[in-house]
């Protein structure tokens, strides 16, 4: 019988001393991690500050975007340009696009500028006002909108600067 109690109380003390040293495990290893968590998040927060230096965020209002026609109606064109919400793509990945809807309002300026050096004038490429129905699909453009194009999908173009000969 005491040798019975006297096994009773090593296996207790064996279990407690398990579940001891169990909880002493957990806690060191949580606090560990709090503090490995803490390292990362401020390495983090370096790495952010000095690539904001040469990619700054993007602003919340965009008014003037470029990019490609990808096709063409009436007063209204589809422009696809390089993502406003994706600022850095993966290594090896392509630039996320998207495409917005221009409309072109009444008086817009309409302007190309050609950038074959043959067409230089004193060393300056030469730009030249032309109308709405001169744009073509596959023509590169930097638009001015009334509209946030960061928020808005359909837009509305004050002056369209068609560039070509690059």
């Amino acid at each position: 019988m005491i040798l019975m109690q006297k096994e009773n109380t090593v296996i207790t003390a064996a279990v407690a001393a398990l579940v001891i040293g169990a909880l002493a495990g957990y806690w060191w290893g949580a606090s560990f991690s709090k503090q490995k968590l803490a390292e990362a998040d401020k390495k983090t927060q370096e790495l952010q500050t000095a690539l904001n230096v040469f990619v700054p965020p993007l602003p919340d209002t965009v008014n003037v975007i470029g990019g490609k026609i990808t096709a063409i109606n009436e007063n209204a064109f589809i422009l696809e340009i390089p993502s406003l919400t994706d600022r850095y793509p993966k290594p090896g990945m392509p630039m996320k696009t998207e495409t917005k809807t221009v409309s072109i309002a009444a008086g817009a300026r309409i302007t190309s500028t050609n950038f074959d050096s043959r067409t230089f004038k004193n060393g300056v490429p030469q730009k030249k006002t032309i109308s709405a129905s001169d744009l073509k699909t596959g023509d590169i453009v930097s638009v001015t909108v009334k509209e946030n194009a960061r928020t808005e999908q359909n837009l509305t173009a004050v002056s369209i600067s068609r560039s070509s000969g690059i």
